[in-house]
């Protein structure tokens, strides 16, 4: 199955106001980091999803940290090769353990296959209603679209606050500052911007933050 809109689609030229304005709606806003009641993790395959959220519990952000993912269905050969049969799930608990986490610290779904799924399947198993601030774990240029599906889904009366890393390709880090400055910074950040206009039309996801 291949996704509507191309991991990373060519960008058209941009000023500085549009520059600025896809930025903001891709990172989202810059807020302070406090502690919270739930550390949710989107899951990805990846070495910097399971160490921001070992660095997370670390700190003594949250007592509790809630692991998401099954496979996905739009992904790669290369991503077939690394995961094999297991989940992504499993995957990361796997590391959280390792790194010092309690399993009773974890909870978590291993259905989902993309990040909608991932919230919508995390409702089904977790009362939300029962948190006041959630911090969730993910790459700092898909932070914009994973606020925006935890706001649709989770009650309003729970905080959302991003913690964040910079994910890297080929040796190319994609950041608020500088991502426009590579091929693959533009692209990432471009389909990511497209992703948000196209999933809140939807109704997939929420039109703000």
């Amino acid at each position: 199955m291949k996704s509507l809109i191309p991991r990373e689609p060519e960008m058209p030229a941009l000023n500085a106001t549009q520059l600025a304005e896809v930025t903001a709606m891709v990172f989202g806003p810059d807020v302070a980091i406090q502690p919270g009641d739930l550390i949710f993790v989107f899951s990805a395959p990846q070495v910097g999803i399971w160490e921001t959220t070992l660095a997370a519990w670390q700190a003594g952000l949250a007592p509790q940290v809630f692991v998401t993912g099954g496979q996905s269905k739009t992904a790669d050969a290369q991503y077939h090769q690394l995961v094999g049969t297991r989940t992504e799930n499993a995957i990361i608990t796997e590391k959280l353990v390792a790194g010092g986490i309690p399993a009773a610290a974890l909870v978590g779904e291993n259905r989902s296959s993309n990040s909608l799924e991932n919230v919508v399947f995390a409702t089904e198993v977790f009362d939300f209603a029962t948190i006041k601030r959630l911090l969730f774990v993910t790459k700092a240029h898909v932070v914009g679209r994973h606020w925006r599906t935890l706001k649709q889904y989770l009650p309003a009366t729970v905080e959302l606050i991003p913690y964040s890393f910079v994910a890297e390709y080929n040796g190319v880090t994609v950041s608020r500052d500088n991502w426009h400055l590579s091929e693959v910074g533009r692209a990432r950040v471009w389909g990511e911007y497209l992703r948000i206009q196209a999933y809140s039309e939807k109704g997939d996801i929420a039109a703000t933050i």
